[in-house]
């Protein structure tokens, strides 16, 4: 069977053209089992020609080296980084501004602009050299964005400048006040959509929904109801009975939730009493919490009365005889009563 030779690195040999002198060797180790590896030659002339090999060795040696490759090195070097800055902000749009020095050495030919909203993906935007500024517009409202550029040369890119983070102008949206928003009569109630405020980002949709007081479940009016309708009404309700209403803005910078709760006139037209002066269900009346506390009440009696019988029992006579008559028990609904009467 034919021995598996690992390798355990590599040893780079580059040398100056024409007559460079021997190799300088540079050693790569790997790890085990990794198959390939990558090194930079840093120190290099520019505008140079070089030939460069390259030999793998393990613990047993070196192997032989590769055929000899000739690169040349550039003249000029990547860009250096520019110096990003953030001149004006509006609901949908970011001004930029940038410093950046084209050298002999360090040439730039164009710039990539590079961005992203706070949930998106990155986006990017390739301008000329002479651009010292730029807009970005259609972003979203109140929304935040990662922003930086990278100067370009023939070499390619060079380093990008440091990330700038920036919020569009607005935010989400404002609820009105319950007296500016809702209006009920006896069996429905009007929703007066245009008092929401969307404090710089427009209101995309509202979602819309509302239970009875005490009802676990909402009940869902519309999960999309365009801004442009000024007023919406919810009809068939209960005369006389507090509702709880939910309301979602939405717009670009986020979503805000408002709950109202707000009851329907009398089939007279009169008003319904305060919550605070009208009884609230007793938790006694629910029979999932009745029943079970009923039960460990009988439970608890019946243990009591036992026992006290049992001890009533043994205070009998010392001479041992028996209680000459024993009381009849009263049972209530609460209690059982045990005596016991002993002859003298």
């Amino acid at each position: 069977m034919e021995q598996v030779s690992y390798v355990d690195g590599y040893y780079v040999g580059f040398r100056e053209l024409p007559g460079g002198g021997p190799y300088v060797y540079k050693t790569v180790n790997i790890k085990q089992g990794q198959t390939d590896a990558n090194y930079t030659l840093v120190g290099l002339k520019r505008g140079t020609q070089y030939s460069i090999v390259v030999q793998a060795f393990n613990s047993q040696g070196a192997g032989p080296p590769s055929d000899e490759i000739i690169v040349q090195t550039s003249t000029i070097d990547p860009p250096a980084a520019p110096v990003l800055k953030v001149v004006d902000t509006t609901a949908t749009s970011i001004s930029l501004s940038w410093d950046a020095k084209s050298t002999n050495e360090r040439p730039i030919t164009g710039f990539l602009l590079t961005y992203k909203g706070s949930s998106g993906q990155w986006h990017e935007t390739r301008l000329p050299a002479s651009r010292q500024s730029f807009v970005l517009e259609n972003l979203q409202c109140g929304t935040s964005y990662q922003i930086m550029l990278t100067a370009l040369n023939s070499v390619g890119h060079g380093e990008p400048s440091e990330i700038q983070q920036i919020t569009t102008n607005g935010r989400a949206p404002v609820a009105p006040e319950k007296s500016e928003f809702i209006r009920s009569n006896t069996t429905s109630v009007q929703l007066n959509l245009r008092n929401w405020m969307d404090d710089g980002c427009p209101i995309s949709h509202l979602v819309i929904q509302y239970k009875p007081q005490g009802q676990k479940e909402w009940i869902l009016v519309s999960n999309h109801i365009l801004t442009d309708q000024e007023t919406l009404q919810i009809a068939d309700l209960s005369p006389g009975t507090w509702h709880d209403l939910l309301v979602t803005a939405h717009s670009d910078a986020g979503t805000t939730d408002a709950e109202y709760r707000f009851a329907t006139l009398t089939l007279t037209g009169a008003t319904v009493p305060p919550l605070s002066s009208v009884r609230s269900p007793h938790f006694f009346e629910d029979p999932t919490i009745l029943v079970p506390i009923v039960c460990a009440v009988v439970v608890l009696v019946v243990i009591i009365s036992v026992t006290a019988f049992v001890v009533v029992w043994k205070r009998r006579d010392p001479s041992g005889e028996a209680p000459s008559d024993i009381c009849k028990s009263k049972v209530r609904p609460t209690s059982i009563y045990f005596c016991s009467i002993f002859s003298k």
